[in-house]
């Protein structure tokens, strides 16, 4: 074995010490080892000789210094848990940073989830206020078209009215633009006209409302009320002259037909702008089924019929009458005003 020059020093000098004889004198420097001779320039290091399997005093190269350094590198322990050990098993040496990860990424989650929630709830408050808006405005407009019916669903003559129909008029186009839009009519100043006629040349007008219904619509700037009813007209000498003006030759026909009523149902479809205001107006009437039931005769009511003009959709056509101007303006334009569209 190797004996090392300052170690074996150092073991003789405490044997003298001890037994009280003086340390022998220090070696000549031809006894001294080599590497000791020569300044410390280079590191050394005790190391095995691979041929002796000794330890010897090895100068250390640059090419040993690293994997000299990786061999002594201090490894981190780590402490260990017997009872995390034992629930964990190998996995544990990750287990805190593994944990400590899926909880950020848990709260992260949770964060997202929270904030999609608040949006959810902004959508579902923005949607609730929406409805109650176009409900409440859908309860207006079916208001007014209930306040309409209620005034004008038995007529409207200014001739019998104490004001001479002003409040009435005034009531229309508050909730009616006077280019309102329909097939039956022109304008709101023809509607009120051919309003008059309707009244003015039948014995009895009655409008019964079995229900006013408000419509969704694909358009969210209008509103639409649906309203459905019951007409019922009381025949006159003026009727047949202004409605059947053919029958007139027929006398024993004009006799039988005045007195009676004639009923047929009606839908009509008004259309409200976001001011509450109509601006389309769509009336159907089965004006034809109420001829029907007028006489009991099937032949009688072909001839009724042939001699009014009916269109396709209940409209009713007046005839010119030279002897009254005032109608023949209105029959000029070649608008009918069914029943329906009069109520």
């Amino acid at each position: 074995m190797l004996s090392i020059p300052h170690l074996s020093r150092t073991t003789e000098r405490r044997r003298g010490a001890a037994s009280g004889v003086n340390a022998p004198a220090a070696a000549s420097p031809s006894d001294q080892h080599p590497l000791l001779l020569a300044p410390l320039q280079v590191p050394v290091a005790l190391a095995l000789e691979p041929s002796s399997n000794q330890l010897a005093v090895l100068p250390v190269t640059s090419s040993s210094v690293a994997p000299l350094t990786r061999r002594l590198r201090k490894v981190r322990r780590k402490s260990k848990n017997c009872r995390n050990l034992s629930r964990y098993g190998h996995e544990y040496s990750g287990f805190r940073r593994t944990t400590t990860r899926e909880t950020m990424i848990h709260a992260d989650l949770e964060d997202v989830y929270h904030q999609i929630w608040e949006l959810e709830q902004k959508r579902i408050l923005m949607q609730s206020i929406q409805l109650v808006r176009h409900a409440n405005a859908a309860g207006l407009v079916a208001d007014k078209v209930r306040d309409y019916y209620s005034h004008f669903g038995r007529g409207y003559d200014p001739t019998k009215c104490t004001d001479g129909g002003q409040f009435l008029q005034s009531l229309l186009r508050s909730i009616m633009l006077d280019d309102v839009k329909s097939s039956a009519f022109d304008d709101l100043d023809t509607f009120l006209f051919q309003w008059e006629n309707y009244s003015r040349y039948h014995a009895k007008v009655l409008l019964e409302v079995d229900s006013i219904q408000p419509l969704e619509s694909e358009d969210p700037t209008e509103y639409i009320v649906k309203v459905e009813g019951l007409s019922t007209l009381t025949i006159s000498r003026d009727t047949i002259k202004h409605f059947f003006k053919p029958m007139m030759e027929d006398e024993a026909m004009v006799q039988q037909l005045i007195g009676k009523e004639y009923i047929f149902p009606f839908v009509t479809m008004f259309y409200f702008n976001l001011d509450g205001r109509i601006f389309k107006m769509e009336p159907r009437a089965d004006l034809a089924a109420g001829l029907f039931n007028l006489v009991s005769d099937p032949f009688s009511t072909v001839k009724l019929l042939g001699a009014s003009k009916l269109t396709d959709d209940g409209c009713l056509h007046a005839y010119n009458d030279p002897e009254t101007p005032e109608f023949e303006v209105i029959s000029s334009s070649e608008k009918c005003a069914t029943v329906s569209t009069t109520e």
